[in-house]
């Protein structure tokens, strides 16, 4: 009965919704074809991130491969992989929208800017920054 209130509740809301808030503004660098957004969890005020794509065309190959990549990330777990929180594909004026939300990261520019680093310091956080993912990569092919 709970599941059958809950069909109706989302026809009548207008479909299925994140269970998070995406900020209105998006990070300025975006991860290829991704905008990045800051996000918190209605649930419990928890900070997260959106990562959206949006494409024209339902048979567009970045739809295909976004969707592949949000199926593979919902199973991967590695300490230097963002950790897989939810995900929605949604219709939105303009096409079909991908949602994958991730625990709360930033852009790596933003947080050398945040930390005001000089000398040595700069690069050695930007080896730091950049070997994590590349660690990740490595352990997952």
């Amino acid at each position: 009965m709970s599941s059958l209130f809950s069909s109706i509740s989302k026809l009548v809301s207008g479909g299925p919704s994140l269970a998070y808030t995406v900020g209105e503004e998006p990070y300025s660098q975006a991860w290829g074809c991704w905008t990045h957004y800051p996000a918190t969890s209605k649930e419990d005020g928890s900070p997260a991130s959106v990562f959206k794509l949006i494409a024209a065309d339902p048979n567009d190959r970045k739809l295909a491969a976004a969707r592949n990549g949000v199926k593979r990330l919902r199973m991967l777990r590695h300490p230097n992989v963002l950790s897989f929180k939810d995900s929605l594909e949604a219709q939105e004026k303009g096409g079909t929208a991908i949602y994958l939300v991730t625990e709360p990261v930033k852009p790596l520019a933003m947080v050398l800017r945040e930390l005001d680093l000089s000398g040595t310091h700069r690069p050695r956080q930007q080896r730091r920054g950049h070997g994590r993912p590349a660690s990740g990569t490595a352990a997952k092919g």
